[in-house]
């Protein structure tokens, strides 16, 4: 199996979630050519394409790296693919304000304390989202890296309605809720693992279980993972 840095990494992950989900201009710090972008309560963006789509959207949630934003991944990885391919399929793109941080992770209290946080914080954004944005329920997915890809794995877990799709890149998928998982097979989940060739052990085996444990179960997952030894 061949190899990625980290950055090709990302972009490869985010090129399959789009793909994944149906949903295949440059970004600036002010906006992103031909969207809208609404903040929600909690300060996060959401960006609405303006064209002459009919019904509802896809809606994809990236959320934050370790010691950056939603924004900051954006920034750094899909400055320009997110935004051309968002618009090209009538995507909408979530980025949650909040910054991740070590201290999210300091003890099983803490990491328990960031999830509850993030599920209520999502499902009244997503909420919000369907109820007067037009996005479509039926496909909300999840992306992220380091952090983002831990959320990405525990989210539908901690709240199995709500979505229907995740890509977990450079995450130890170190949560087990057995009942969850079996709710989102019935749900007919999709999860997709990256992960880098020179990735911390505790990740490359984590992830490789939670794959193993989602085959198992019958949810279509790894087999387009890049840099497993």
């Amino acid at each position: 199996m061949f190899r990625l840095n980290f950055s090709a990494l990302r972009k490869a992950g985010l090129a399959l979630l789009l793909l994944a989900t149906g949903a295949q201009a440059q970004v600036k710090d002010g906006g992103w050519a031909g969207f809208q972008r609404i903040t929600t309560a909690s300060g996060s963006s959401l960006w609405v394409p303006q064209d002459t789509m009919v019904g509802p959207r896809p809606l994809m949630i990236l959320l934050p790296m370790t010691r950056g934003t939603a924004a900051d991944v954006v920034r750094n990885w899909y400055a320009e693919s997110l935004p051309a391919k968002a618009r090209e399929r009538g995507l909408m793109v979530l980025l949650p304000s909040t910054p991740g941080s070590r201290a999210n992770y300091a003890g099983a209290g803490a990491w328990d304390a960031t999830l509850k946080r993030y599920v209520g914080q999502l499902d009244a954004e997503v909420a919000d989202a369907v109820a007067h944005h037009g996005a479509d329920p039926a496909r909300v997915v999840l992306a992220g890296f380091s952090m983002g890809g831990d959320l990405a794995w525990a989210l539908p877990q901690r709240n199995p309605e709500r979505y229907s799709g995740a890509i977990i890149m450079g995450s130890r998928a170190s949560l087990r809720d057995e009942a969850a998982l079996k709710r989102l097979t019935e749900r007919g989940m999709r999860m997709f693992f990256f992960m880098g060739d020179s990735e911390a052990a505790t990740r490359r085996s984590g992830s490789r279980e939670a794959r193993d444990i989602l085959k198992q179960l019958g949810i279509p997952n790894g087999d387009l993972m890049i840099g497993f030894r």
